[in-house]
Formats: C-alpha cells, sequence, structure tokens
C-alpha cells in the first residue's frame, strides 16, 4: 500500500514538473511583453506630447520635452548651463533677444533669449525663444537623441519624410552641403531644418517661436526719469507734443528729461511749437546714428552748463547775503585744508596722508560749522 501511494506521488511530481517549467517561461515571456508594452507607451508619450503639428514649436531632446517660447529658468532646471564664454550678467533690452550657447554635458545648443517684457532685465527674467540643434557638429547624434513632432529624428529622417509629416515647405534654399527646408508661420514664427546631402539625412534644426505667452508678466513701468527722451510726434495713443506737455506740467517731477523729436513729419510750424515746448532738436527722417548719437552728447553738455550756472549764481547770492567777500570753491579739499589750517598742521603733509587726517577728523567738531564732522 505504501508502494502504491509513493508511486502515485511520484507519478504526480513527474507530470506537474513540465507543467511549472511551462508556467515559468509563459510568466517571462509575459514579463518581457510587458517592459516591452512599457516602453511602448514611454515613446507613445513622448510622440503624444510632441504631437503632429511642426508649428507647436516644440522638440524632444534626450528624453526631454521642450516647448518653445519658455522661461529660462524653465530651461536651466533641463540640465542647460550658460557657457563660459557668455557674460552670466548680459542685459537684454525690450523686445530684443540675443543668441548664446548652453552646454549640457557634450552637447552644445545656441538658443535665442529674449526680453518681451517693458524693461530692460537680465537673461533669468528672460524667455527661450528658440533653439538651435546642430547634429553635423554640436550634438553626438549617435549618443544623443532630438526628436521632433510627427515622429522624426535628427539623424535618421530623409528629405521625403520631412515633406510626409509636414507638407511642402514655405521655403527651399539649395546649398553646396545641404538642403534647408523652411516651415513659416509667421514672423519671428518658423522652424528651418537642414537635410545634409551626404547621407540624405536630417542633421540640424533651428526652431524660433517669440510669441508672447499667455499670461505673460510685462513688468512695470519704471518710475526713473531718463535723462534723455527720444520721441516720434506720431505715436499710437497720444502724440509726441502731448507726452511732452503733460511731462512739463508734472509738478512731481523735478528735473525734466531732454527731449530730443526724431520724426518724418515736420513743417516750420512744427519746428516752431517744438522749441517753445523746450524740445532741444527737431531731427527729420531719415537720420544718421552718428548725428543723432552727436546731438545727444550736445544736449546733456548744454543741460550740465546750465546746472553748473543755477549752482554758481546760488553761491554767490549765499556770499553775498552773509557777507562773504572770499571766492572759495565749495569742495571737501577746501574745506579740510581750511581747517588743517586754522589748527596749525603745516599744508604739505595732504598729499597721501589725506585719507589719514580725513579718518582723525570723522568725529572731530571743527567748531565751525557747529556740528560734528
Amino acid at each position: 500500500m505504501k508502494m502504491k501511494t509513493l508511486a502515485m506521488v511520484l507519478t504526480a511530481c513527474m507530470m506537474m514538473a513540465p507543467v511549472s517549467a511551462f508556467a515559468a517561461d509563459a510568466t517571462e515571456e509575459a514579463a518581457a511583453e510587458t517592459t516591452e508594452a512599457a516602453g511602448e507607451a514611454t515613446d507613445s508619450e513622448i510622440a503624444e506630447g510632441l504631437g503632429d503639428d511642426i508649428y507647436s514649436f516644440s522638440m524632444e531632446f534626450d528624453g526631454q520635452i521642450m516647448k518653445f517660447p519658455m522661461t529660462y529658468q524653465a530651461f536651466t532646471d533641463m540640465g542647460w548651463e550658460l557657457s563660459s564664454r557668455e557674460d552670466p550678467d548680459t542685459k537684454v533690452s525690450t523686445n530684443s533677444y540675443g543668441l548664446m550657447t548652453f552646454n549640457k554635458g557634450a552637447s552644445s545648443v545656441y538658443a535665442d533669449v529674449i526680453n518681451l517684457g517693458i524693461n530692460e532685465a537680465g537673461l533669468e527674467d528672460c524667455l527661450i525663444g528658440g533653439i538651435t540643434v546642430d547634429g553635423s557638429y554640436d550634438i553626438d547624434l549617435s549618443t544623443v537623441s532630438v526628436k521632433l513632432p510627427g515622429g522624426l529624428e535628427l539623424g535618421k529622417a530623409t528629405l521625403d519624410d520631412i515633406k510626409a509629416a509636414y507638407g511642402e515647405p514655405s521655403d527651399t534654399y539649395e546649398g553646396d552641403l545641404y538642403t534647408k527646408l523652411t516651415y513659416e508661420k509667421d514672423s519671428y514664427q518658423e522652424v528651418e531644418l537642414s537635410v545634409y546631402k551626404d547621407d540624405n539625412t536630417l542633421k540640424e534644426v533651428d526652431l524660433r517661436n517669440f510669441e508672447e505667452p499667455e499670461d505673460y508678466d510685462k513688468g512695470t513701468v519704471s518710475d526713473e526719469v531718463p535723462d534723455i527722451v527720444l520721441i516720434d510726434v506720431i505715436l499710437p495713443v497720444m502724440d509726441g507734443f502731448t507726452v511732452i506737455e503733460k511731462t512739463n506740467g508734472n509738478r512731481s517731477i523735478k528735473k525734466k528729461p531732454i527731449f530730443i523729436v526724431i520724426s518724418s513729419m515736420g513743417n516750420q510750424s512744427m519746428v516752431e511749437y517744438a522749441c517753445k515746448l523746450g524740445v532741444h532738436y527737431y531731427i527729420m527722417k531719415p537720420y544718421n546714428l552718428d548725428s543723432v548719437i552727436h546731438r545727444i552728447f550736445q544736449a546733456m553738455l548744454v543741460r550740465r552748463k546750465a546746472e553748473l550756472q543755477i549752482k554758481e549764481k546760488e553761491r554767490r547770492y549765499a556770499m553775498q547775503k552773509y557777507g562773504m567777500n572770499q571766492y572759495t570753491e565749495n569742495t571737501l579739499e577746501n574745506d579740510v585744508t581750511h581747517i588743517i589750517r586754522e589748527i596749525g598742521i603745516p599744508a604739505h603733509i595732504k598729499g597721501y596722508q589725506f585719507s589719514k587726517i580725513m579718518t582723525c577728523f570723522q568725529s572731530f567738531d571743527c567748531g565751525f560749522c557747529h556740528r560734528t564732522c
């Protein structure tokens, strides 16, 4: 009985062993399929993020999707660092942009740093409006993956692939080394794709979108009054003469700016009226830039001379009022020299010891102005 039971157990084990092996193989295959499916899902997600529209102005660089314009902070958070050849303290004028180099590991790209605000801004307050990726020189496409909408990939997509995905380009340029296809949506909204002729593959993309993002903070108008204002007569909201009139009538502006009118419109009466408003120069368009710069310096010189004349009159009035007959420049050096002489210190020690003397006198009651110097 025991022998029969043991035989039945052994038979059952032999019958179950292949089933267990088959189950293990099936589990491994299922796991492999799951992993493969997960990989396909990741690629699908990336493709879905990029979409098919070339005018989405997006690209996937080594697994990271970039959509332009984007903030400078978001761009650098992806690992891009400003090249050591660039000045991190660069200021970008309003409605201006500059092409700057960024590095990420061994990769290097050019990015359009744009300021759409109303004030001059540092790099960190600007937008990245576009990017140039050159797989023929700056990027190793054998180690870095760069993809565009529609599933196109640098180093693999051909000229026919591009046209099949995006249609006929807005413009085509035939160079000696490459064919450049330009897809333009609007001004400063375009994508340039360069297909190199040696292997008929896409190796360079220049993507640019300077459209202002939604809810973009353009900043607030600076309270600082400029020294000089270059202004046209024809402006969208109010004419230039009205701007000058309102500025002159604003009592909160203590020091009025110098106005220089640059306009394509002008006759004798307009020029006379501008002079009546205190305009320093009336320059007609087209103009010579060097001439405008010269006029700016002239205007500043006239302003400076007028300020010095006013101070001179005030000084002379004070001298007459308080019975001061001797002409003395009201400067720090003369004041200190006067004190030094009064206390009997020889004048020749002023030279390099001047700063030491000033330190000694910081808490000295001079007795002349009835206050602690």
